[in-house]
């Protein structure tokens, strides 16, 4: 469920150990990217119902928006979110 998706990207980050000078390098097995999609994903629907999204123009508008306005920070989250999501389901393909 939901809750156990969320505990696995917490397990997973908390786990994480510095390599180098490059940091950590997080990786996932084939459970854990379905996991870690599913609260992706969550936390992304949480973010477009608080910003009112309802379709692709409303997410289009976002990109427009000056950066005084308050829910900037909101919708650089949700764009990071999209595209975390986008590389990890690219993992999946061949």
């Amino acid at each position: 469920g939901k809750r156990e998706n969320a505990l696995a990207v917490i397990h997973s980050l908390n786990a994480l150990a510095a390599s180098g000078e490059g940091g950590a390098v997080l990786k996932l097995s084939p459970e854990e990217s379905r996991r870690w999609l599913g609260a992706l994903n969550d936390l992304r629907l949480a973010i477009a119902s608080r910003l009112e999204i309802g379709d692709e123009d409303d997410a289009d508008d976002l990109y427009r928006l000056p950066d005084e306005d308050p829910r900037k920070p909101m919708v650089m989250a949700y764009l990071w979110l999209g595209g975390l999501q986008e590389t990890l389901v690219s993992t999946f393909m061949p």
